[in-house]
């Protein structure tokens, strides 16, 4: 049975374009939702965690750049931990901080894959680490699942593989014969999986079909979901910049770039995320390129379609609670903002 219409409505919003002070962002990597309807905003370029009332207003500052305690090395993310706690990875380590921000302890990490997917069970860490194969050159990932310790800190139980899921359609640099980097392939459907914060993995197989399933750590699934839906043609004006943002001024287009090849349809859907409720999100671009929600209930039934208002911009989900959606948003002007999106049921 479909819902009556949910909407949301933005009741915060966290940056500003000029200036200086704490809400002037460089990078915005993460936004967690903390105790007492507080926001923790990591900012990866200043290498601070920085935490708001939930009223917007500014009230500490923690981190910044160096290797010592309570700094963060290169390319710090943060993650919300149990009890409250936030963690942050960085230079090889992690470092756990209580709900006021104040240092509780840290320890190398163990063969981690960069913040790609990090996520408690219980009192279990579930954190991705890659290997490399020197004769094919690529790498490959699989999950370390960590015991929390009375002392908090964490070690190692067990290892399982990642869920097995074809490969995207990519587009790739080369150098020397050898391949450099490679992209996703503009608009296309992506096969992709998510980590949740209660520890299962939502997957799709992509290729254009509106699919999905969850499953556990250990590879069983417990749902699967299919639904029929209208392709939404992509205007040219959004097709074009999608193509223009694969120009990198050090290496040109791909080298086996065909523009024919990027799809004229928006994906299926374009990003998973459980809620606290239980509910899924299903991120989606409709008409215009504008961002809607697909929501199912947990046992998979499609409760209805809900739409971002236009002035959240394009909001990529960081973390649903009972109440609200947090994201990270730009403007035109590319400038970087957390969000706070009241549901109103």
């Amino acid at each position: 049975m479909a819902q009556d219409a949910w909407t949301l409505r933005e009741d915060l919003r966290i940056g500003r374009q000029e200036g200086e002070g704490p809400d002037v962002f460089g990078r915005i990597r993460d936004v967690i939702p903390g105790t007492g309807g507080t926001i923790w905003i990591l900012d990866s370029q200043a290498h601070e965690l920085r935490q708001f009332g939930s009223n917007g207003a500014f009230q500490q500052a923690i981190g910044g750049p160096g290797e010592g305690p309570g700094e963060f090395g290169s390319n710090p993310c943060a993650f919300a931990g149990p009890g409250g706690e936030i963690w942050v990875e960085s230079g090889g380590r992690w470092q756990r901080f209580n709900a006021d921000g104040e240092l509780l302890g840290g320890q190398q990490v163990t063969r981690s894959l960069g913040c790609g997917i990090l996520a408690w069970r219980g009192e279990e860490l579930a954190a991705a680490f890659a290997t490399f194969d020197p004769a094919t050159r690529e790498f490959s990932a699989a999950l370390i699942l960590h015991e929390r310790s009375p002392d908090g800190t964490v070690s190692v139980r067990d290892t399982v593989e990642m869920p097995r899921i074809p490969e995207g359609p990519t587009v790739e640099w080369f150098e020397g014969g050898r391949r450099r980097i490679s992209a996703r392939l503009p608009l296309a459907h992506a096969p992709s999986y998510s980590l949740q914060d209660n520890g299962v993995f939502w997957v799709t197989d992509g290729g254009g079909v509106y699919r999905f399933r969850r499953q556990t750590l250990e590879g069983d699934t417990l749902l699967a979901v299919e639904r029929a839906y209208d392709p939404v043609p992509v205007a040219d004006s959004i097709r074009t910049a999608e193509i223009e943002d694969l120009f990198r001024e050090d290496l040109g287009y791909p080298d086996d770039f065909n523009p024919s090849d990027v799809p004229r349809v928006f994906p299926p859907f374009e990003q998973m995320v459980e809620a606290e409720d239980g509910t899924v999100w299903l991120r989606r671009r409709i008409q215009g390129g504008q961002v809607s929600f697909d929501v199912f209930d947990a046992n998979g039934e499609f409760l209805g379609p809900v739409a971002l208002p236009s002035e959240a911009g394009p909001a990529l989900v960081q973390s649903i609670t009972a109440d609200h959606i947090y994201a990270v948003t730009r403007d035109e002007w590319d400038v970087q903002y957390a969000v706070r999106l009241r549901i109103l049921r």
